[in-house]
C-alpha cells in the first residue's frame, strides 16, 4: 500500500475511509487532511475483516474494518462535499457497487430507481 500511495503522488480529491476502534466501538473516520505518510494506514485498517486479518493497532486504537459497523458511508461523503457547496442541491453521490453476479430482473430488480438500489 505504501509503494502505490507513493507512486500515484499527492491526494488531489477528498476522501473519506472508516474504521471501527475495537477498544470502544466508534466509528473512526479518516481523510485527506491525515499526514501523507500515514494515509496507507488509514486506508489499510478500513479494510480488515476480522476474523480474516488482524486489527491494526495505531494511536492507541485497535481498528477494523469500517463496514462492521457501517457499510457504504454515504454519511461522510456528504459531509466532506457541503464543506464546499452552499446546498445539498449541488451534491451528488456515484457509488460504485462491484459484486460477482448480475441483478436479474425477473427477480425484482427492474425498478432501478435510487431508493430500491439502495434496498437491496
Amino acid at each position: 500500500m505504501k509503494k502505490i500511495i507513493k507512486e500515484v503522488g499527492p491526494v488531489k480529491r477528498k476522501f473519506a475511509v472508516s474504521s471501527v476502534d475495537a477498544n470502544s466501538g466508534s466509528y473512526v473516520v479518516f481523510n485527506e487532511t491525515l499526514p501523507r505518510d500515514e494515509h496507507y494506514r488509514a486506508f489499510v485498517a478500513s479494510t480488515l475483516i476480522p476474523a480474516v486479518f488482524e486489527p491494526n493497532l495505531w494511536n492507541g486504537m485497535t481498528l477494523m474494518d469500517g463496514g462492521t459497523v457501517y457499510n457504504t458511508n454515504l454519511v461522510s461523503a456528504v459531509e466532506r462535499c457541503r464543506e464546499q457547496v452552499d446546498d445539498d442541491s449541488q451534491i451528488s453521490v456515484d457509488i460504485i457497487v462491484c459484486t460477482g453476479y448480475d441483478l436479474d430482473a425477473g427477480k425484482g430488480y427492474d425498478d432501478l430507481s435510487a431508493f430500491n438500489n439502495y434496498l437491496r
